[in-house]
């Protein structure tokens, strides 16, 4: 859930607070979405409205909801957390289709957190889960760039293994072969059936 979205939090954080102005008009916030609920999971349907799939922006984390597609949004702070990374978000039939998982099991009752009536404590936790989300995507933005620097680190050493492990074996070939060619020196050198060139001495009357 939070990693199929994660690439979305800056964005959204940014459409979010420059949309009205660009727009001229504020957004129209969404309110016939259906919800069900039971003691595990959460269910949520929110009604495109006919707006194009890729014009939709949904932002997400544990307890916080963002579906924008303008002229529409739709937000709730939820009324309990949810398990990032066991919930999913689909684009089905002209709708963002939430499945959640429940931290905790029991049913809520009711879909959004109640204190988010108070339009100063909604604004101050949407700004904390939208920071928190920023802190997760970029401790996961450098976690990422470790194990990739790892697994590069790793083939380098494998490939040095390799190298090392094939100049090994040639070196050992030339060794064999070495060997071998120094037995056959000596059998050749011991052999009687061998004869080598007669060597001839002359002397110096011979030269007449």
């Amino acid at each position: 859930f939070e990693e199929f979205f994660r690439f979305r939090t800056i964005l959204s954080r940014i459409s979010s607070q420059i949309w009205p102005k660009l727009s001229g008009t504020m957004p129209i916030c969404v309110t016939d979405h259906k919800w069900t609920e039971n003691e595990s999971s959460v269910y949520i349907t929110v009604p495109l409205k006919g707006v194009k799939r890729n014009k939709v922006d949904i932002f997400s984390t544990s307890s916080y909801i963002k579906v924008s597609y303008a002229p529409y949004i739709f937000e709730v702070l939820l009324h309990a957390p949810v398990h990032d990374g066991s919930s999913v978000a689909k684009i089905v039939e002209g709708a963002v289709m939430f499945t959640l998982v429940k931290q905790s099991e029991g049913l809520w009752g009711a879909l959004a957190d109640p204190r988010a009536q108070d339009k100063g404590y909604l604004l101050r936790r949407k700004q904390e889960e939208i920071d928190s989300s920023l802190i997760r995507a970029e401790d996961e933005r450098v976690r990422e760039a470790e194990e990739k620097q790892k697994r590069q680190k790793f083939a380098v050493q494998q490939q040095m293994k390799m190298d090392e492990d094939e100049r090994d074996r040639i070196a050992n070939w030339k060794e064999q072969e070495r060997i071998l060619a120094t037995r056959d020196i000596d059998r050749i050198g011991g052999d009687p059936r061998y004869s080598g060139p007669d060597i001839i001495e002359l002397d110096d009357d011979d030269d007449d």
